[in-house]
């Protein structure tokens, strides 16, 4: 019996097909006006969540790429680094935060031009996607 060949792509999102990063300089600059997810303080500064998951659509972006802006949110420096220095699913899981969902969240309220909703999810992010 014949197998039939599978593609190494066969299950990806993009299906090998790179396709350009979506920017959204205003949508950064949004997030700089909300609070850090992890202490509820300012500054922040627009951390770019790289890991993967097919819940939400979103492909696992390689060390060297930013993912689509959408997959950001407010950090304070201080912990920026931190994630970044670390596996971030650990990261997160330590911190008992969802950040796909976290992210999704404040796109919405981003459309929405909602910063007081935004605000809320960021302040109350360890109850999110829980």
């Amino acid at each position: 019996m014949s197998r039939v060949p599978t593609l190494d792509t066969a299950f990806s999102l993009s299906h090998g097909m790179k396709r350009p990063r979506q920017k959204s300089k205003p949508y950064l600059e949004w997030l700089h006006e909300l609070p850090c997810v992890i202490t509820g303080r300012s500054p922040v500064e627009a951390c770019h969540v790289r890991f993967g998951d097919l819940h939400y659509g979103k492909p696992h972006s390689g060390a060297a790429e930013k993912p689509d802006d959408i997959w950001c949110l407010p950090m304070c420096p201080e912990l920026h680094r931190i994630q970044h220095s670390m596996s971030e699913k650990r990261f997160w899981s330590d911190e008992a935060i969802d950040p796909l969902a976290v992210c999704a969240l404040l796109f919405v309220h981003y459309s929405r031009n909602d910063i007081e909703a935004a605000r809320q999810v960021c302040l109350h992010a360890k109850e999110i996607g829980r």
